[in-house]
């Protein structure tokens, strides 16, 4: 039976982000029933779930609050980061109608989660239509990892899903996200305190007492599985080195020696046997061209860009009082790939 009990908390601590799909709140349910998951990528709530660090199934319909479209943009809702508004359209004369042609539901929506509360129309915070990642922007205009327009949560984000939901419906809405079409569309808004639930579902304690508890289940894990996760630590000990280095200054002298090796492979005027300007070799001995070059720049600039708006996001974060958050990971995370790339840059070792 000890056996047992340490293979349950051994498979429970394998989700850590996460912590249950059980929710005591039957809005927050069906809310979340509605993402789809690819929709969605990894869903409105364990977006949540890690943004704001809370335990999910300990939230409640009675910490929903119901306002209407109308008074959300006017009151102070609106303009708190920390208060998220779910747009619902429960109309009962549409919900009515998609029971009769539910066959045009697109993938994730059906007839039992949008029927009681209405289908979700968009995620609000601060005023902004949510990205993926509970993101309020969707990130630098020169980054490669810039989000679309189209990765919003909730179906007004979509063309094809408005059009999907709202096929033949004569009052169907702009597949767009603005205050006026929210304004127009939706019939109700619910909303989450962020603050409120941290004050008494924040689970960093919990999370913090399952990392410790893992240790009581190594003797079940593979010795594939204990280097993997021997591997992850070395990796976060390294992120955190990389994070206190001059990242700045790192980048600049990277660029700056890429543009002279460039320069040098024009003067020399060397070409490879595909007519391209040929910079050197690589330790391991592979032709590195002036194209590599250029693809080098661009592609650290874009990573470059990437950490520098974590970093402002992590500093706004820190600044709500949230130390431990996913921006900081991530500042941590690029840290170390540029400085990884860095010393590609040194060897010549960025050609493909």
């Amino acid at each position: 039976m000890e056996h047992i009990k340490d293979y349950k908390l051994f498979k429970e601590s394998l989700d850590t982000e996460l912590l249950t799909e059980k929710y005591s709140s039957d809005i927050l349910r069906q809310f979340a029933a509605q993402d789809g998951g690819s929709r969605w990528r990894g869903g409105i709530a364990k977006d949540m779930q890690k943004f704001a660090n809370l335990a999910l199934d300990k939230i409640s319909d009675a910490d929903f609050t119901t306002t209407t479209p109308e008074a959300y943009w006017k009151g102070g809702d609106a303009k708190n980061p920390n208060k998220v508004g779910f747009f619902v359209d429960a109309d009962p004369g549409f919900i009515k109608w998609a029971k009769a042609n539910k066959k045009y539901l697109p993938g994730g929506l059906s007839i039992g989660n949008i029927s009681k509360y209405g289908v979700v129309l968009s995620v609000i915070r601060g005023g902004i239509g949510m990205y993926h990642g509970f993101a309020m922007d969707r990130g630098s205009s020169y980054s490669r990892h810039r989000k679309g327009t189209e990765e919003r949560y909730g179906i007004l984000a979509k063309d094809y899903d408005t059009n999907s939901v709202y096929n033949g419906w004569e009052g169907r809405p702009a597949a767009k996200v603005t205050r006026k079409n929210l304004i127009d569309a939706a019939t109700r808004v619910y909303v989450l305190d962020l603050d409120s639930l941290r004050d008494k579902y924040d689970v960093s304690g919990l999370k913090s007492d399952r990392a410790n508890s893992k240790a009581g289940a190594t003797a079940l894990k593979t010795a594939k599985e204990i280097k993997q996760e021997n591997q992850k630590r070395y990796t976060a000990i390294l992120q955190d080195k990389a994070a206190m280095t001059d990242i700045d200054k790192a980048v600049r002298d990277s660029i700056e020696l890429l543009n002279t090796h460039i320069s040098d492979a024009l003067d020399k005027g060397e070409m490879d046997q595909f007519g391209n300007f040929v910079i050197g070799k690589s330790p391991r001995g592979r032709s590195v061209s002036i194209k590599d070059g250029a693809g080098a720049i661009r592609n650290m600039l874009d990573d470059y860009q990437r950490y520098k708006d974590y970093e402002r996001q992590d500093k706004e974060a820190k600044a709500e009082g949230r130390e431990d958050n996913y921006y900081a990971r991530e500042v941590k995370a690029y840290a170390k790939r540029l400085q990884d790339f860095s010393k590609k840059v040194k060897d010549k070792n960025y050609g493909w």
